[in-house]
């Protein structure tokens, strides 16, 4: 498949237009879970659990160890140019898709692609699956204006706080890997429902 994007300049005074962090895929059926030591430097229970694997030398431990460790993502603001809903998206990429915008930015021809009023769209293709996925990056054929930029920038995504909202506790990151979150949100929302049956009696008892 193919996506066309206009990826967008910084959000913040430190001049970056990525923002990167790391994400752990299919733990405990979650689409992602972030990664507190790519993205605080912090110690996290699922690279442990990755490490403890890897050392067991299992092929299915060794297998589910490369499947769930951390992999690198960087998001930036985008411009879909084939939705074309004027929307800016928060778009996530891994390492050698970011590696080709560099390349980009590094060539004269091209620049800084980020620029409102001279960048370039750049076209994502995607080839195979799984494994065999290959991406292929190219800027478009000339450089484009974003339109009303002024307004859009006021809109720009704090990928910062975009990210600092995915982190969570070590705890918390801990009782997604063991799969009890889903059994403590099950006995929270009985404690809730039990106290609202208690206030029910309560103010029944009183209208008696």
């Amino acid at each position: 498949g193919e996506n066309i994007v206009r990826i967008l300049p910084p959000w913040s005074k430190e001049g970056a237009f990525a923002k990167e962090c790391g994400y752990h895929y299919g733990v405990a059926e979650r689409s992602a879970v972030a990664c507190l030591k790519a993205c605080k430097g912090e110690p996290c229970p699922i690279c442990e659990a990755v490490d403890d694997l890897f050392k067991s030398r299992k092929s299915d431990n060794v297998a589910t160890a490369k499947r769930i460790s951390s992999k690198s993502r960087f998001l930036m603001n985008v411009l879909d140019r084939v939705a074309k809903d004027g929307k800016i998206h928060a778009l996530g990429v891994g390492p050698g898709i970011y590696e080709d915008l560099l390349s980009i930015f590094a060539d004269a021809d091209y620049g800084d692609i980020t620029d409102p009023d001279e960048g370039w769209d750049v076209k994502i293709i995607r080839k195979g699956e799984g494994l065999d996925t290959e991406y292929t990056v190219r800027p478009a054929k000339s450089p484009s204006k974003v339109m009303k930029w002024d307004e859009k920038q006021k809109k720009l995504i704090d990928l910062d706080k975009l990210v600092e909202d995915d982190i969570k506790t070590y705890d918390e990151v801990k009782n997604i890997l063991e799969g009890v979150e889903g059994a403590e949100k099950d006995k929270e929302e009985e404690s809730e429902e039990e106290e609202e049956e208690e206030s029910e009696e309560e103010e029944k008892e009183s209208e008696e």
